[in-house]
């Protein structure tokens, strides 16, 4: 019986191992091409960003089939839209969907309202139909765009829902397109785990095919298929093609549209070619276990298209019988066998599948049966050999050597190519993912077979075989991210040198404890990279749209659901209600899931994250928040500087924006900016500075200032509020007063008694209010205010001199406070010399302003009305609100901070009093009341 059994088995292994012995002949066909021919050289796949950016762009269309697409496509438009080095007015995409597939509209039209160059075309009947009739539809939507504009597009190309483009990837096509008809890139799959066998089996297909196989093909002049995604057509050639076939470039009838339309072009003799290009990159890592070192190494990035392939074994069959199916099948039935003989030999390759595929189980089911042969030989007692089965000498026994040395050479051929992409863990791991793969290629086939067959018993037409599209969530995705010094090298023209220098000084900061600074700020610190650009390929990294927060535009209802304090330590801001169920949050990183989740418990919506520069989001911050005490109703908020120039004229939306860029960079006031480039005249933000009741903007010059009424003002005040009086332009007009920010009635009325005169206040550049108030007061004060000591420590030291509780030597404190480095007042509290009453009184007399009583704040966490680490630190106490009007408090007001506070409020006039030591924030907050008077309209805290 046992003989009978190995008789059996040697019979089926004849036909089993000869024919595994030709596809190994074959296989080494392609490899000895591939060496011989010098398609391995870096050199034969190396193009440069320069090269790529050197060609002038094309107009571009992609087409896009999706059914029943809703889970991925919405991701897939949005996250190719960031990442496509391409300018957006040169490239459309075209997303095909069904009449009766609603879903997926939706989230195609959720982009397209927001981004011109997304265009939904619905297929005027129910789908599912196949993948070639949504393009036949999609190419016809091409089409009529174009005979609306009257332009053509020079290239088209074809992706799925689920595809993720390499960033310059249209700029290949781009450099390659006329001078090729089709252009196919290679497709990889995204990374996996390497446990993930199934879904890995697509990893050691794919590199070896795109990397070695196609290479070949082409070279000999054989065909290059389409592979469905990342191929590239150029216009003129894909419409001969599609008038060659009655508008109808792709094979409705085929499961493989793909593959045939490569055919066509192969067979219409147009010129088609495999672009296998990678882009250099210079990488440091870090190598050695006991001994660190930091390496360079030159890497291959290769122009390629990435998938995501879940690890379903169902998913894989279901997919894999369709490729068998249309491309062996169906093209053996529609295309047969024609050509010239390299093409013929490519379709044979493709067709042998059918075979090879149950060949490599058969010869496992010999193997098996080999090994068990031995195991129970030996158990019995009756030893047993391989001889048995295989003599030696035989045809058979040498057929069998051959093939193991094949199955050798095969095993080191595929370590080398999944290790030019996935590395060397995986080249190894491909070795016995052969078993996985091979199985799934015979159930495939099987599967194949049978439809096949019953089509061609029963006449039903075959159907399209849909496999469920996964996108990658951003974990996923961040592998393949690129780095930022990479994206700025590619987009903004950032030198692989300065890249370098850049990651040294930032690697010196590493070093420094607390110190470490990122890649990002080392760029934007020296100048390397400007701050928009930074934030572009930031917000490209992380794959978020770009925002510019408008901080009075966000709705009062999010910053009371998201309190400052938390979106201060989150790293977040709320913008906007995108929809119903979702709201628009600006971050400055990538935000994880502790952030998710506490924005999700704060919000109870869907959050759609976008990206703003870490400065420009902490200045929204700062300003948003603030309206939560200010902003009273709709009407009450007086029209911004900005939004009064662009509606009279003055300036452009363009203009503003770029204007409030900049703005973010220096921290100036905007209409000071404006002025000094150039943009509105002096007169212009007067004129709308008028209408708050201001007098207008006016430049001040040293000369201007008046010396007598700064010596009555004193010094204190004028640095405290950053004003200067100036000189009458009348003799019987009011005084000016040059302030950089709006005074509060209160000061204005102050400045009036104290210098007997009505008053007229106008905005002023700070630094010009400064170096005025700085050349008058030498003059104001030719020996020094008190003591021979100038500014707030002169003003100080004359409080100090006129207090009846002082009895000290004047010129010794001083010489003290110089050599301690505090102020007079401060020093003698530090000293014990004075208490805090006695500190609190002499300050205000300093400054010129009155004591306040006992502040209060409200208590609501929701309200924090100034930032909470700067009121914490400052202990700043809130006494009155008006609308337009605050009256604040502090135990140590100076000119810094009541800055720091008027750029907070950039519309509000603000008035200071001085607080007493020793009562923090948080005591305040224990007994507040904040009381709005609805017949006045003000807000007072009592």
């Amino acid at each position: 019986m046992a003989e009978l059994a190995d008789l059996v088995v040697r019979t089926v292994a004849y036909p089993v191992c000869w024919s595994i012995l030709i596809n190994g002949i074959d296989d080494i066909f392609i490899d000895v091409n591939y060496y011989v021919r010098g398609l391995f050289k870096r050199e034969e796949r190396q193009i440069t960003v320069e090269d790529l950016k050197s060609a002038p762009q094309q107009r571009i269309a992609l087409m896009v089939p999706a059914w029943q697409e809703e889970a991925v496509i919405r991701q897939m438009l949005e996250l190719n839209l960031k990442h496509l080095d391409y300018s957006l007015d040169r490239y459309d995409i075209f997303v095909g969907c069904y009449s009766n597939d609603l879903a997926t509209q939706r989230e195609v039209d959720s982009v397209a309202r927001r981004v011109e160059n997304i265009h939904k075309v619905v297929v005027p009947h129910p789908g599912p139909t196949c993948k070639a009739d949504a393009l036949n539809w999609v190419y016809q939507a091409v089409l009529l765009l174009e005979e609306q504009r009257g332009e053509e597009y020079d290239i088209l190309l074809m992706h799925d829902a689920e595809d993720i483009i390499h960033p310059l990837a249209m700029r290949l096509y781009n450099y390659l397109i006329p001078d090729h008809d089709f252009v196919q890139t290679p497709v990889f799959p995204l990374e996996q785990p390497w446990h993930a066998l199934v879904a890995c089996t697509y990893k050691d297909e794919f590199t070896e095919h795109h990397l070695k196989d196609m290479l070949v093909r082409e070279s000999i002049g054989g065909l290059v298929p389409s592979a469905g995604v990342g191929s590239g057509f150029a216009r003129q050639a894909f419409e001969d093609i599609a008038l060659a076939h009655s508008q109808e470039a792709f094979n409705t009838s085929s499961l493989t549209e793909d593959y045939e339309i490569g055919m066509k072009f192969r067979l219409a003799e147009k010129k088609a070619y495999f672009a296998c290009r990678a882009i250099s990159r210079t990488r440091t890592r870090t190598k050695g276990i006991f001994r660190k070192r930091q390496v360079k190494e030159t890497v291959d990035e290769y122009i390629a298209t990435r998938e995501f392939f879940p690890d379903s074994f169902k998913f894989a069959v279901k997919q894999r019988s369709r490729w068998v199916l249309g491309i062996a099948f169906q093209g053996w039935e529609q295309i047969g066998w024609q050509g010239p003989i390299p093409v013929l030999y490519c379709l044979w390759r493709d067709r042998k599948a059918i075979i090879t595929n149950y060949m490599a189980v058969f010869a496992y089911m010999v193997a098996l049966y080999a090994v068990a042969r031995l195991v129970i030989g030996f158990a019995i007692g009756r030893p047993w050999t391989f001889d048995n089965l295989f003599p030696p000498g035989s045809v058979l026994w040498w057929v069998v050597m051959f093939n193991t040395l094949i199955l050798a050479w095969r095993a080191v051929m595929k370590f080398i190519a999944v290790d030019k992409i996935y590395g060397p863990v995986h080249g190894l791991i491909s070795i016995p993912r052969f078993f996985v793969s091979n199985t799934i290629n015979f159930l495939a086939t099987s599967k194949a077979i049978r439809q096949y067959v019953n089509h061609r018993i029963t006449g039903e037409p075959l159907r399209w075989l849909k496999t469920d599209h996964v996108f990658p969530s951003v974990e996923e995705l961040r592998s393949y991210q690129r780095r930022l010094g990479e994206l700025l090298m590619d987009r903004e023209g950032l030198k692989e040198e300065e890249l370098e220098a850049a990651l040294a000084l930032q690697t010196l900061t590493m070093e420094m404890p607390g110190k470490d600074v990122r890649l990002g700020r080392v760029l934007k610190m020296t100048g390397m990279v400007s701050g928009r650009d930074l934030a572009d390929a930031l917000a490209d990294q992380l794959s978020m749209d770009v925002v510019e927060p408008d901080p009075y535009s966000i709705p009062l209802s999010l910053l009371q659901q998201v309190p400052e304090s938390t979106g201060e330590i989150l790293g977040v801001l709320p913008l906007a209600f995108e929809d119903e169920e979702s709201v628009l949050v600006a971050v400055s990183h990538p935000p994880n899931s502790e952030i998710r989740t506490r924005l999700d418990e704060l919000l109870k919506k869907r959050v759609v994250f976008a990206f703003a520069s870490e400065e420009a989001l902490a200045r929204a911050r700062r300003r948003a928040y603030r309206r939560l005490l200010v902003d009273f109703g709709p009407g009450e908020r007086p029209e911004r500087l900005g939004e009064y120039l662009v509606r009279r004229g003055f300036v452009s939306p363009d203009q503003l924006d770029l204007a409030l860029t900049e703005q973010t960079e220096t921290g100036e006031p905007l209409g000071e900016l404006l002025v000094r480039k150039g943009l509105v005249a002096p007169e212009v933000i007067g004129e709308a500075l008028s209408l708050r009741r201001l007098g207008g903007f006016r430049a001040v010059v040293p000369a201007d200032a008046d010396t007598d009424g700064l010596a009555a003002l004193g010094y204190g005040l004028c640095a405290l509020y950053n004003m200067v009086p100036l000189l009458p332009d009348t003799s019987d007009g009011p005084t000016p007063i040059a302030a950089a920010f709006p005074l509060h009635d209160e000061v204005v009325a102050l400045v009036r008694t104290m210098l007997g005169t009505d008053v007229q206040v106008y905005l002023a550049p700070a630094i010009d209010v400064r170096l005025a108030l700085a050349g008058a007061a030498r003059f104001a004060w030719p020996q020094g205010i008190a003591g021979g000591a100038w500014g707030t420590d002169g003003a100080e030291l004359d409080a100090i001199r006129v207090d009846p509780g002082w009895t000290g030597d004047l010129d010794l404190l001083r010489r003290s406070c110089r050599i301690a480095g505090k102020s007079p007042i401060e020093y003698l509290l530090a000293a014990g010399r004075i208490g805090p009453e006695m500190a609190a009184r002499l300050r205000a007399r300093s400054i010129g302003l009155a004591l306040a009583g006992q502040a209060r704040l409200d208590e609501d966490e929701g309200n924090e009305w100034l930032p909470p680490g700067l009121a914490l630190r400052e202990d700043i106490q809130l006494v009155d609100i008006r609308p337009g009007m605050l009256v604040v408090a502090a135990p140590k007001p100076s000119p810094r901070l009541t800055r720091q506070v008027a750029a907070l409020f950039p519309d509000v006039a603000i008035a200071w009093r001085v607080a007493p030591y020793g009562r923090t924030l948080i005591e305040a907050a224990h007994d507040v009341t904040v009381q709005k008077n609805p017949q006045t309209n003000t807000v007072v805290a009592t």
